[in-house]
């Protein structure tokens, strides 16, 4: 019982240390490419809505496809 109150008291062993980085850093590092997926998403629905736009108005004008 002893050692387990002292061993308690103590820091995180270096590898508990170790693997709570490592995950923190594949969670910074999931984060980061699920912004990066929803960027290209948003860049995407950006172009596709130019794409409309122009071709909306071409055929308003008479202009034929792009």
């Amino acid at each position: 019982m002893k050692n387990e109150i002292i061993s308690s008291n103590h820091s995180p062993r270096r590898e508990d240390k170790e693997d709570l980085e490592e995950e923190m850093s594949r969670s910074a590092l999931a984060t980061l490419r699920a912004n990066e997926e929803e960027i290209q998403m948003r860049e995407m629905e950006v172009r596709l809505d130019k794409i409309s736009s122009i071709q909306h108005y071409n055929t308003k004008f008479g202009l034929g496809l792009l």
